[in-house]
C-alpha cells in the first residue's frame, strides 16, 4: 500500500507527473524502434537516426538537447525503479524483522467453571448427563469448546477469575490449555500434546461445576526417535499413569 501511495503521490505532482509521462513515452518509443528494427531487419542505429531526423524537421531542437533529455529521462526512470525496489525490500525486511506483537487479550469476567460450562452448552446443546462421541464428531465439537478466546488478559480480570480457564488433568499431572488445533479428522493438538482420539465422554451436569470432558487417546506407534522398550513403557505407566514420548517437528 505504501508503494502505491508513493507512486500516486509522484503522479499527482504537477512537475513529476509530466516527467514520468515523458519517460513512459520515451520507453515506449524505444521499444517500438527496437521492434521495428528486428521486424524489418534494419540496424537500430539507422532507425534511431530516422527518428532524430523527423524530430529535427518538426522542431528547432538540436541533437545534443534531444540526447540530453533522453539521458535524463533514463536516469530518472532507473532511479525511480531503484527507489521502488528499495522500498519493497525495506518493507519485506520490516515484516521479517518485526517482533511478534500479540493482539490485546480480552478480559474474562466469569469463573473458570462457569466459562467451561458455557462452552459445553454451545458445543453440546440440549445434552444432559454423560454421552460418548466417536472421533470425527468429537473433533468437531472440541473445535467449538476451544474456539478463541481460551486465554485472557492477566492484567485485567475480575476477582477470582482465572486467565487460563480450561485445564487438562492426566494421572498426577495438570496444566492449563492455551492452544488447540485440529490436525486431522481424528487428531488434535491439545496444548503441546498431539492426541489421536479414540472417543470422548462429555458430562453436561445441571451443576455447572461438575461438567467435564474425558478424552480417551488411541495408542500410536512410536516414532523411533526415543526407542522405548517394553520395560520403559511399563515403568513410565506405573510412575505417571500413562506413557508418552517427546520430540520436535521441523517445518
Amino acid at each position: 500500500m505504501e508503494i502505491c501511495t508513493k507512486v500516486k503521490k509522484y503522479w499527482n505532482d504537477p512537475v513529476l507527473s509530466k516527467v514520468i509521462a515523458a519517460g513512459v513515452i520515451f520507453i515506449i518509443t524505444m521499444l517500438w524502434l527496437l521492434v521495428k528494427s528486428i521486424y524489418w531487419k534494419i540496424p537500430f542505429k539507422q532507425v534511431f537516426n530516422q527518428l532524430i531526423d523527423i524530430l529535427k524537421e518538426s522542431s528547432n531542437i538540436n541533437n545534443a538537447i534531444l540526447i540530453l533529455c533522453g539521458l535524463l529521462l533514463i536516469v530518472f526512470v532507473v532511479s525511480f525503479v531503484f527507489r521502488l525496489r528499495q522500498d519493497i525490500q525495506k518493507k519485506k525486511n520490516q515484516i521479517i524483522e518485526a517482533p511478534i506483537v500479540s493482539t490485546e487479550l480480552p478480559t474474562i469476567t466469569e469463573q473458570s467453571t462457569v466459562f467451561f460450562s458455557d462452552r459445553l452448552s454451545k458445543a453440546f446443546p440440549g445434552q444432559r448427563g454423560i454421552q460418548w462421541y466417536e472421533p470425527k464428531q468429537a473433533v468437531e465439537r472440541l473445535k467449538i469448546v476451544f474456539q478463541d478466546p481460551i486465554k485472557f488478559n492477566p492484567e485485567e480480570r475480575f476477582y477470582g477469575c482465572m486467565v487460563d480457564p480450561i485445564w487438562w488433568l492426566r494421572g498426577g499431572s495438570a496444566l492449563f490449555i492455551q492452544k488447540f488445533k485440529a490436525l486431522s479428522k481424528t487428531k488434535v493438538l491439545l496444548g503441546h500434546d498431539e492426541i489421536e482420539i479414540k472417543r470422548i465422554a462429555v458430562n453436561v451436569d445441571k451443576h455447572y461445576y461438575k461438567c467435564f470432558i474425558y478424552v480417551e487417546a488411541k495408542a500410536e506407534k512410536q516414532t523411533g526417535f526415543n526407542n522405548y522398550t517394553k520395560e520403559d513403557i511399563k515403568t513410565l505407566t506405573n510412575e505417571h499413569g500413562y506413557w508418552s514420548e517427546e520430540y520436535g517437528l521441523h517445518g
